[in-house]
């Protein structure tokens, strides 16, 4: 029988593993950025291609003695197979061999220790990269995707339990009607397209304390009109993420979940993520968004005008338009109105997929880390949401970063880290922030991303270090 370390011994034990883990991971990103030429193309001075714009920290309160923190990462690595200079005209680092080294380069300079990442490929360049730095990985990709979610985690603190992939397309969001018919499946399905996006849970213990957590990520929907698909999907994760937690029985533990939500804070589906009445505005929006597409109902004639997107989930509108002609990125073209037979969620029934995160009284809502924890910090006040957008007083989101996506046609903010915390028995306490990376201020990120010595994708990777027990 081995000798059973002290606590002590084994914080020394991991911090050494973490210092030689954090060495190799250097000398393996000096390697990549020093060599990076994959596709036989020049890529410039090393130094240069290599770096990224570093940001600082915002403290936000020090961690209460006896309790532990963690490092949570969520960043969209912008998929090469998605990369087109057509929609990143500005852009100067658009080419594999700039973008490589420096993914791992943003993701290890902010040391996470956990990370959830949303349009994941190149994974023979990636995994080597992060396992060298003491990650273990989880992926997953919708079906015939060419690119996926991954969740990293430090193998020196945690130890993974179980992981679970939702596969949106497949879910069902009521119980009837009975029966094997494609009928009956579509109407509980509720689906109006099918998108091959998923979510992705994985429960993690912690090796220095009896405690551990539930960690989702996910990457919705992207198009701008299909506000009631990305409710359902949203809904379909909280539902889901939720039900992995009490059905093995980690009630105590707090649910994190991260990602490339592609929705914004005005939009339905903030909302009902976090607890918000949905305002006229939002319900009209999810009203006009009822449409059926022909990949659920193939009677639907398909118009000829129009391209697949990022891979073959939906199609937009290519033509040439005149001046009055509907904005291609807003209306989905191969579609129809819902009529009551398709089966689509109604407002009541949409809310109802948020309820079982909400708990007895349903107070227990999702909240935003930055939202939260950016409400008191006067020094970004002009570099959150609520500097460009009017949001009616008393709703959420206001204090967002102004941008998590920044590029020639697009300056959005899509990305949020999410935190339900424990409904258990035990007196397990809410996760607290202690601290988030500071976002981009915008006119480093002109003219749009990827920018070179700057950030490898088109998102902005947000970063929150959370106290928890």
């Amino acid at each position: 029988m081995g000798r059973q370390l002290t606590a002590e011994q084994a914080r020394i034990s991991a911090e050494r593993k973490l210092k030689k883990a954090a060495k190799k991971a250097a000398a393996l990103l000096e390697n990549s950025v020093a060599t990076a030429s994959s596709d036989g193309q020049s890529v410039g001075p090393v130094s240069k291609t290599g770096m990224i714009l570093e940001r600082s920290w915002i403290r936000i309160r020090d961690r209460d003695e006896g309790r532990a923190s963690f490092r949570l990462m969520t960043w969209n690595l912008l998929a090469q197979t998605l990369v087109r200079r057509d929609l990143f005209p500005s852009s100067d680092c658009l080419r594999r061999s700039q973008r490589e080294p420096m993914i791992p380069r943003e993701i290890f300079t902010y040391d996470p220790d956990i990370a959830c990442l949303q349009e994941v490929d190149g994974l023979d360049k990636l995994l080597p990269a992060v396992h060298g730095a003491g990650y273990g990985h989880t992926y997953a990709s919708g079906r015939g995707k060419r690119h996926g979610c991954m969740i990293l985690h430090r193998e020196s603190l945690f130890t993974k339990l179980n992981e679970k992939t939702i596969y949106y397309d497949e879910e069902e969001v009521r119980n009837a009607p009975s029966g094997d018919d494609e009928a009956a499946q579509r109407r509980r399905r509720g689906l109006s397209m099918r998108t091959k996006n998923i979510g992705l849970c994985v429960a993690f213990s912690r090796k220095d304390r009896p405690s551990g957590c539930i960690v989702g990520t996910t990457h919705l929907f992207w198009h701008p009109g299909s506000r009631y698909e990305r409710s359902r999907q949203v809904g379909i994760m909280v539902r889901e993420i939720t039900r992995f937690r009490e059905e093995n029985n980690w009630l105590d533990w707090p649910i994190y979940l991260a990602g490339d939500f592609n929705f914004q804070p005005t939009e339905p589906s903030y909302a009902l993520v976090t607890g918000d009445e949905l305002n006229p505005n939002q319900l009209s929006q999810l009203e006009s968004s009822r449409l059926v597409h022909f990949s659920v109902d193939p009677s639907i004639p398909v118009t000829g005008k129009a391209v697949l997107d990022e891979e073959g989930g939906g199609k937009v509108e290519n033509d040439e338009k005149g001046e009055d002609d509907p904005d291609p990125d807003r209306v989905l073209t191969d579609s129809r109105r819902a009529i009551p037979e398709d089966g689509l969620l109604d407002d009541e029934e949409l809310q109802s997929l948020f309820k079982a995160q909400a708990g007895p009284g349903g107070k227990n809502h999702l909240w935003s880390v930055y939202d939260r924890a950016m409400e008191g910090v006067g020094e970004e006040a002009d570099n959150v949401l609520g500097a460009r957008e009017d949001l009616e007083p008393g709703r959420k989101g206001r204090y967002e970063p102004m941008w998590t996506n920044f590029t020639h046609f697009w300056r959005l903010t899509l990305d949020y880290i999410f935190i339900l915390d424990p409904r258990g028995p035990s007196n397990a306490k809410a996760p607290e922030v202690l601290g988030v990376l500071k976002t981009h201020r915008s006119e480093n990120l002109e003219p749009g991303l990827p920018k070179l010595g700057v950030c490898a994708s088109d998102h902005v990777a947000l970063v929150a270090e959370i106290e928890t027990d």
